[in-house]
């Protein structure tokens, strides 16, 4: 069982995801250039990195087809949270994971709330909840 809130899971993408509409108020982070978090963690840009792609979670995620190794078993079950205000990681990253792990046969469960920036205080409220149900649902305790 995954409980995942805002989460980055692509390099390669997030900079187009920011670019795309969103409810982001304000200017979206730029991740892939100079002096970008993730720059520095791959240790030169994004763009320029051979490290882009090893360090893409979506590529680890097998499908049903084939491909790299998987890390979702059909019994794994994922619950994911975002905002679509999000302005320092898209929330489109969320999406991108779930269909990774939903055509590798996961069972994934997305909630995209309206208005919620990144660590949005009101993750305390109400989606907080929905994650403790969603655990005692799929995960309950003896």
């Amino acid at each position: 069982v995954v409980v995942a809130w805002y989460g980055l899971y692509d390099f390669a993408t997030e900079d187009a995801q920011a670019a795309e509409p969103s409810g982001c108020i304000g200017q979206p982070w730029n991740h892939g250039g100079v002096g970008s978090f993730e720059s520095f963690w791959l240790g030169e840009q994004v763009s320029e990195s051979a490290l882009t792609e090893v360090a893409d979670l979506t590529g680890y995620v097998g499908s049903p087809e084939g491909g790299t190794a998987s890390t979702a078993k059909e019994s794994t079950v994922w619950l994911f949270e975002h905002g679509d205000a999000d302005c320092i990681l898209p929330y489109r990253q969320t999406l991108e994971m779930a269909a990774a792990l939903q055509s590798a046969g996961a069972t994934v469960d997305v909630s995209i709330e309206a208005g919620y920036v990144h660590a949005d205080p009101r993750f305390n409220e109400q989606p907080l909840a929905a994650a403790l149900e969603f655990l005692a649902e799929v995960a309950p305790v003896s």
